[in-house]
């Protein structure tokens, strides 16, 4: 019988080994790299069309074969990347919140308007010139509200269902539907506007900034809503990705969108079609996760936003 020397199963043993793991790095290599994108500002096409330009650059810039998914939803987005059939989502910042909250994801970097600080948006509450309420006092009282029909923006929007919600929240309206005559969806800020605006919801929920900006380009009269409420500024969503996934990768994404403004300008329209932007140029920063704390801190507690959250978007 022909025994072996030990040194030789030894170095098998080792060429095997090297052999999986080259094997393994080969087909995480050749693995495309799967980029979600959902944020509530943009319409389908709009998210179609920026898709197909943020993957070029992409792939240019990684070297790896990009996939791009356009969920209908930020639910469905977070499921996903529960479910890693996502690397990279574009979320809103409730969608981030949401993933945050039940997905170990790292946010990478946010929209900027001047390459120093985070873009920034405000939600606000409107209501029409001739609803008799005045203030915000008005709406709490139970018998002012019970008259009046609400509009909301959709269920996944931060500044036109989110905050305004927790802000009602803070003021003991836990449950809105049970205190307004109505409760509607305007499925976008364009249109909640002008629900409002026509007397079709006697108030509502909206982005401040896009109200301003209708009403800057003459689309409604100033006059034609008046002005409850504005919130603080809320960071706009970031780009995040798994925790999980390798770290040099990451980088790497970061820097192609740190460096896009000078790198890739083609992508300046589609980045504004995807968040709240301002300014003539779009630019990056590096993102921080504490950044969207104070919308955290609306909630009694987590448990209450993640219901929140979960209960209107399912």
């Amino acid at each position: 019988m022909n025994i072996i020397p030990k040194k030789y199963i030894k170095a098998a043993l080792i060429f095997c080994w090297a052999s999986t793991l080259f094997c393994v790095s080969i087909a995480s290599a050749q693995r495309p790299l799967v980029v979600g994108i959902s944020t509530d500002v943009s319409s389908l096409k709009e998210r179609q069309k920026a898709g197909e330009i943020i993957a070029a650059y992409l792939e240019k810039k990684l070297h790896k074969k990009i996939v791009v998914l356009l969920p209908q939803k930020n639910n469905e987005l977070v499921q996903m990347l529960k479910d890693k059939k996502v690397d990279i989502a574009f979320l809103n910042t409730f969608g981030y919140i949401l993933a945050a909250a039940e997905v170990a994801i790292d946010p990478l970097v946010v929209v900027s308007a001047d390459a120093r600080q985070p873009t920034a948006y405000k939600s606000c509450l409107i209501k029409h010139p001739n609803t008799k309420i005045k203030t915000i006092a008005d709406v709490v009282k139970k018998s002012n509200a019970a008259q009046l029909k609400f509009a909301f923006v959709n269920p996944t929007s931060t500044s036109g269902h989110l905050v305004p919600r927790l802000y009602f929240n803070s003021l003991g309206l836990n449950y809105t539907e049970s205190h307004f005559k109505e409760i509607i969806f305007g499925n976008n800020h364009t249109n909640t506007i002008r629900q409002i605006a026509s007397h079709k919801a006697d108030l509502g929920a909206c982005s401040y900034d896009d109200l301003q900006k209708m009403m800057a380009a003459e689309k409604i009269s100033k006059k034609a809503v008046e002005v409850l409420w504005v919130s603080s500024p809320i960071v706009n969503g970031p780009i995040a990705a798994h925790t999980q996934l390798d770290k040099s990768l990451k980088a790497a994404i970061s820097q192609a969108f740190l460096k896009m403004p000078d790198n890739a300008p083609q992508l300046q329209a589609a980045f504004k079609k995807l968040w709240h932007t301002s300014g003539k140029k779009t630019y990056f920063v590096k993102a921080q996760n504490t950044w969207y704390d104070p919308i955290r801190k609306m909630a009694s507690s987590l448990e209450e936003l993640v219901l929140i959250l979960n209960y209107y978007t399912d």
